[in-house]
């Protein structure tokens, strides 16, 4: 059976597919987003193709990802105190876009402010300024900075129940383990009774090389808790091992037991954590060492 159709016909079906693939096609669009007047990372910039309601935000670091199926070929990129920007895509394929926001020159008149109560914290307190003196340098004294770089590591990894009630330690899996019910915390934490069920501590000694970049780790002592025969103390171990993450504090943020934690020398940590000097060092030649 032979099918004849006009070439007018064909044109407008051949025309339809080929636009239908265009729309179909997806726009990937990733980069980072920094302050044009110092390069640092901006968090929570707000980046969107132009047109239509997919948007996103900059992470802490200042990097994003952005994606739309469609012809859209701007994206947007706004931030409190800065100029908008606005920047060409190409649809249908995948870019790095890097952007550099200008602050915006907007004006404001001269206000004087006057506060009744001094803030001792901010104004008196020695470790505000210490704490930011840390953090502007904290890129240079990094170990990955260094070309070789050793020190002494010490791990703690201690799990607790908390608040056990008498019920429990009569059940049928802890009965052969009254001894350790016997050993409750209730100094760390008040208000709180603490039961150990695993503790593990480690000396190490390690050792890093910036190039060829390769780190070494000796074990120089170790020592964990052991309940006796019938207590998976290395299954919990593994477990919890899965859960732990090395911390690195040069990080804004790390993992820990799943949740995100802000490093208490992160960028923006000042305007989170408070600061207090506990001791000092005085030498011999007078100098105190904080």
């Amino acid at each position: 059976m032979n099918f004849k159709y006009p070439i007018k016909y064909i044109f407008l079906v051949s025309f339809l597919l080929i636009g239908f693939a265009a729309t179909a096609q997806t726009t990937i669009v990733t980069g980072k987003v920094t302050d044009g007047s110092n390069r640092d990372g901006l968090p929570f910039v707000s980046v969107a193709f132009v047109g239509s309601n997919v948007g996103t935000v900059t992470n802490s670091t200042g990097h994003y990802t952005i994606r739309i199926t469609g012809s859209y070929n701007q994206i947007k990129v706004s931030y409190v105190g800065f100029k908008e920007a606005t920047y060409n895509v190409a649809p249908g394929k995948e870019q790095v876009i890097n952007v550099k926001m200008i602050p915006s020159a907007t004006a404001l008149s001269e206000v004087n402010i006057k506060s009744a109560k001094k803030n001792k914290y901010v104004n008196e307190n020695p470790a505000v300024a210490l704490i930011h003196k840390v953090i502007e340098n904290k890129e240079k004294n990094r170990p990955s900075a260094y070309n070789y770089v050793e020190y002494k590591e010490y791990d703690k990894m201690q799990f607790s129940l908390s608040n056990i009630s008498d019920k429990v330690k009569e059940r049928r899996l802890f009965r052969k383990y009254k001894f350790v019910f016997e050993n409750k915390d209730s100094t760390s934490y008040p208000g709180k009774t603490l039961l150990p069920i695993y503790l593990k501590e480690s000396l190490s000694k390690v050792y890093y090389r910036k190039a060829p970049e390769a780190t070494r780790n000796v074990i120089l002592g170790e020592k964990s808790v052991d309940f006796g025969p019938g207590f998976d103390a290395e299954g919990i171990g593994q477990y919890f091992k899965h859960l732990y993450e090395k911390v690195d504090i040069y990080d804004n943020s790390t993992l820990l037991l799943g949740r995100e934690f802000l490093s208490p020398i992160a960028n923006t940590a000042p305007n989170f954590y408070k600061y207090f000097i506990t001791d000092t060092i005085t030498l011999q030649s007078g100098k105190k060492l904080v």
